[in-house]
């Protein structure tokens, strides 16, 4: 009876574990497609600008 109390209390604790292990990991994807989100948005913003700031040049030069 005693080895049966173990086996299951350390197959619980080994479950626990996994599920906090699984919820790290899920967690850290989570992180990573939002990272991924926000870094697709920075480089459009970015190329936003930078077609903005050229039509500006283009525009001085041609009033200059």
């Amino acid at each position: 009876m005693n080895q049966e109390v173990t086996l299951l209390a350390s197959e619980e604790l080994r479950t626990n574990e996994e599920i906090d292990f699984y919820t790290a990991i899920a967690n850290q994807i989570g992180v990573a497609i939002e990272n991924a989100r926000l870094y697709e948005a920075v480089q459009r913003e970015l190329t936003e600008r930078k077609q903005a700031e050229e039509a500006l040049r283009e525009t001085q030069e041609l009033l200059a």
